[in-house]
């Protein structure tokens, strides 16, 4: 699985502590990816962004439940 890297606010929505998020991470070899939490029209999103490559994809309309599989969503999202 590629490295997902997040952004405060993601990880204070999921309930993640910033802590956990340094473990020593393994090369992957799609490289690093950064997640992040976006509000547009009222509406949370979800925006992913390849580090080597710069490639992005956004997840519109995440609601609340959805953020607590957000790496699933992610693997479903960048199969697409």
């Amino acid at each position: 699985m590629p490295n997902l890297r997040c952004t405060q606010k993601l990880l204070r929505a999921i309930g993640i502590s910033r802590t956990l998020q340094r473990e020593e991470a393994r090369p992957a070899v799609l490289g690093d990816w950064y997640a992040n939490l976006l509000v547009i029209a009222r509406q949370r999103a979800l925006l992913f962004t390849n580090e080597p490559t710069l490639y992005s994809f956004a997840v519109l309309e995440v609601r609340k439940g959805m953020l607590t599989r957000f790496a699933a969503i992610f693997i479903e999202q960048l199969t697409r």
